[in-house]
């Protein structure tokens, strides 16, 4: 019984105990955010939070799949190393690592899952946050329990962090392992699979910053277009003379985008910004934004 056999033991253990922590959290998250009292409009709030319900949902049933693969293997090499003593772990044999890897391989392309939960998770969010962010519980639709609403902010973030976690340990076994093609395949996958959340996140973030600039901008000033890409935003103070008033203080917005400059002035008494455009591009110029 080597030192390494007993770390990527205790690393496999670690996989499974957690995941049997996340499969049942992911599926008080499904049913709580399926059980909020939301009327479905135009706005794309709404229908995100229903798609949320929808991707836990059936992330909650490949989960389950994982984690059932997963326990068997357990079982088998429990029995395998006679390990009959409750709570005993068992060891990170090389057998049993390439088994392991192996279901990592199979769930990976299944794994792409998580992008789509990330589309509909920043719109959902941010709904919920506008919405109901003053409170502590919501009612639920078919029965008189609450919802409790920062465990459920708490739960809508784990499946972002899930993958992440899976990286980490696989990482864990790639450093006690002499050189095993199945897991350095398996860890390959999966880091594939953590740059698309990263990337999906970062897209995310990126369209939330401009329908935010949309949203305080008024007039014909239209930022939201395809090809455009958020460069650099600045904002600056400055004081004005007027003949009523010796000074006045006022703020203004620098904004940068791949194909135009716009500056915005603050409008206190409508809480928004009047912009306008001071440079256009004939066509963007090519940059690459993280790769979005």
């Amino acid at each position: 019984m080597s030192k390494e056999d007993q770390v990527r033991g205790r690393v496999v253990s670690e996989i499974i105990s957690t995941e049997v922590t996340y499969v049942g959290l992911l599926e008080e998250l499904a049913s709580e955010v399926s059980q909020i009292k939301i009327k479905l409009t135009g706005d794309p709030g709404p229908k995100a939070v229903r798609r949320v319900a929808d991707d836990a949902t059936s992330i909650h049933k490949l989960q389950v799949e994982f984690l059932k693969d997963l326990k068997n293997l357990e079982a088998e090499f429990i029995q395998k190393q006679g390990l009959f003593q409750e709570g005993s772990v068992v060891l990170g044999t090389d057998e049993l690592v390439v088994a392991v890897a192996k279901i990592f391989t199979h769930y990976a392309k299944f794994f792409k899952l998580y992008t789509t939960y990330i589309d509909n998770f920043c719109v959902a969010q941010n709904f919920l946050n506008e919405s109901f962010g003053g409170l502590q519980v919501l009612r639920r639709q078919t029965s008189s329990d609450k919802i409790h609403l920062p465990e459920l902010f708490a739960k809508l973030i784990l499946p972002i962090q899930r993958i992440p976690r899976y990286v980490l340990l696989l990482d864990e076994l790639v450093k006690h392992s002499k050189s095993i093609r199945e897991l350095e395949e398996a860890s390959k996958m999966i880091h594939g699979v953590a740059s698309d959340v990263d990337r999906a996140m970062n897209k995310r973030e990126y369209n939330h910053q401009l329908r935010e600039l949309q949203r305080l901008h008024i007039g014909d000033i239209k930022l939201l277009e395809p090809h455009r890409k958020l460069v650099k935003s600045q904002d600056y103070n400055f004081r004005l003379n007027s003949a009523r008033e010796s000074t006045s203080n006022s703020s203004a917005k620098l904004t940068l985008f791949n194909d135009m400059a716009l500056v915005s002035v603050s409008c206190p008494m409508l809480r928004a910004y009047a912009g306008v455009c001071i440079f256009a591009a004939p066509k963007p110029f090519p940059m690459d934004l993280k790769g979005f």
